[in-house]
């Protein structure tokens, strides 16, 4: 059996939307998000790159330029974007997941959980870092736990395919088959990007538990 050694969803439970807020400073740089979330990576990092030149005071700028960064393979550089957003805005819980997301990709749980954690503490519904926690628990093999925090994360995000699909495994290891099927099937219904991956994992392919 292969072990899966990607993110459960990778870094597409943190999308950015235009219209979270801090709008006098995101309607220059919404058409770079844009591109970035239609997954035109390469040309939404030069066009980042160039607007951080002359606005590296926006923690919103910053944020995306990690996510992009990850997406090419690039962690240090992915890591040291998700810390400076947080040094101009400390409650930016995209950028806290984001670490959390390397962290646990690093193998350090207990650090991914701290970060998942802050980012709960500043904003109780975001859906991501709960539906993040679902991988440490699984990690841990506290299938109960990735349930819980799966389960909240869809209780506050019922249109992310990714968070379906991390439920959808949640489940899938706590040997709940009739909700693993109907979250798959909600994952799908949604275009979730790695469908095949899930199947993988129902048969026994591919898992996502450490040896």
């Amino acid at each position: 059996m292969k072990q899966l050694k990607i993110a459960i969803g990778g870094f597409l439970a943190l999308t950015l939307l235009v219209s979270c807020g801090d709008f006098g400073k995101l309607a220059d740089i919404g058409e770079i998000a844009q591109k970035y979330e239609a997954g035109n990576i390469e040309e939404a990092k030069v066009e980042m790159e160039a607007y951080l030149a002359t606005n590296a005071d926006n923690d919103y700028a910053w944020t995306i330029m990690g996510h992009i960064y990850n997406d090419l393979a690039q962690d240090s550089l992915s890591k040291d974007s998700y810390k400076k957003a947080l040094q101009i805005n400390p409650e930016r819980v995209q950028a806290l997941t984001g670490l959390g997301i390397l962290a646990r990709l690093e193998g350090d749980y207990v650090k991914a959980t701290r970060y998942y954690e802050r980012a709960i503490s500043l904003d109780s519904e975001y859906a991501p870092a709960y539906s993040s926690l679902v991988a440490i628990y699984l990690k841990r093999r506290d299938f109960s736990k990735a349930v819980e925090y799966g389960e909240k994360g869809y209780k506050y995000d019922k249109e992310d395919p990714v968070i379906a699909a991390n439920l959808s495994v949640a489940y899938h290891y706590a040997g709940d088959t009739l909700n693993r099927d109907k979250f798959y099937q909600i994952a799908k219904d949604k275009n979730y990007g790695s469908i095949d991956t899930l199947l993988e994992i129902f048969n026994g392919e591919l898992t996502i538990l450490d040896d």
